[in-house]
């Protein structure tokens, strides 16, 4: 997604929010790593709901007491679209999952891609559509057959490649694979060695390396898509993969172009399960990823 400025009344975006298994949020500034307060309605909101990220800077919520589900705007604090309630997906799955949408969330038709985390790619998942007549939600399952070659292996054979986190990210009408390779000795943590980007090139189904991302930065975190915005509208640095891990509190910032990093340590962020991106909400649905002009040649 790529994300446009809109109002933010109470919340300076993009920001951090750490979700714990309490089923409580805490907002964290990405600027000046503190806590800051969400606002009443935010808070309300959000106190005691499981909590799924969109990739369109919308949250997808549900009571796991009553069921109720709704797409909620941290942006302007509205819930922008009530939903049937949606059962079948219980709350650890919800917990570390995040969401795509297929359209405006009014729009029929409209269905939530829910991608579940633990996994390099995203090959499994599910497809919940809330437009079905029966007021229950639907939910189906696909599978991807991820077939799809890098113009590298990054030096690594496939037999002694290091353990790596894999993102996607939409940015301008392109698709982006965003990987994260892991220090060795890989003992489950999230210190990162290295960083890779790689641009879909959907006439030839390649991957193709890059070296910078456009003047933009992305912005990263465990189950989550990734979004892309305009660095310098969100006092951000150009160029950048921004990657927040809720294992140890820290934020790493890796420049694409000459491979350094830095770390940012989030001293007051608390100690939580999941850490997700908030963003000004976008219009991911004008234009959207461009079409492959040809299929790839057999």
């Amino acid at each position: 997604m790529s994300c446009q400025q809109m109002a933010t009344p109470g919340l300076d975006l993009p920001c951090i929010a750490f979700h714990n298994y309490d089923r409580s949020t805490v907002m964290f500034s990405l600027s000046e790593h503190k806590r800051i307060a969400a606002g009443d309605t935010t808070d309300k909101v959000l106190n005691n709901k499981v909590i799924s990220p969109t990739a369109q800077g919308l949250l997808l919520v549900r009571d796991p007491d009553t069921m109720a589900t709704f797409l909620y705007n941290p942006a302007t604090s509205d819930k922008v679209i009530r939903l049937p309630p949606l059962r079948g997906v219980d709350d650890d799955a919800l917990l570390h999952s995040h969401c795509l949408l297929s359209d405006k969330p009014s729009a029929p038709g409209c269905v939530v891609l829910l991608v579940e985390g633990g996994g390099d790619t995203a090959a499994d998942l599910r497809v919940i559509d809330f437009s079905s007549s029966s007021h229950e939600p639907v939910i189906t399952a696909i599978t991807i057959d991820d077939t799809v070659t890098n113009d590298s292996s990054n030096g690594h054979d496939d037999d002694e490649r290091p353990p790596c986190q894999t993102y996607l990210v939409e940015s301008d009408g392109e698709l982006y694979m965003v990987r994260l390779l892991v220090v060795l000795p890989f003992e489950n943590g999230d210190e990162i060695d290295r960083v890779g980007v790689h641009r879909m090139d959907f006439s030839n189904r390649r991957w193709r390396n890059v070296s910078d991302l456009g003047g933009r930065a992305f912005l990263v975190s465990r189950f989550y898509f990734g979004a892309s915005c305009s660095a310098g509208e969100h006092g951000l640095l150009p160029d950048r993969v921004y990657f927040v891990s809720a294992r140890n509190n820290t934020l790493q910032v890796f420049d694409v172009r000459d491979g350094s990093y830095e770390v940012q340590k989030l001293d007051k962020a608390p100690e939580v399960h999941k850490a997700f991106w908030l963003l000004p909400t976008a219009n991911p649905y004008k234009g959207g990823l461009r079409e492959s002009v040809s299929p790839p040649s057999r």
